[in-house]
């Protein structure tokens, strides 16, 4: 079996590499976290527009256009 040396500098370039992977990947799930934010907020706007239309027909008995 082979056995591997690292130099010091082998290490630092390893860490840094990894480092920058995670940070890519940092911000790759705040994307994701932002778009979901977003969607869940367009749903939050949906529903809430729906029960003001439903409340308006409620009170005045009438249909109601969105």
């Amino acid at each position: 079996m082979k056995k591997f040396q690292f130099t010091f500098s082998t290490l630092l370039k390893l860490k840094s590499v990894a480092e920058a992977q995670a940070q890519k990947d940092l911000q790759d799930i705040k994307a994701k976290v932002r778009s979901e934010e977003k969607i869940l907020y367009a749903m939050y706007e949906s529903v809430e527009n729906s029960y003001q239309l439903g409340l308006q027909y409620k009170l005045e008995g009438t249909e109601v256009s969105p």
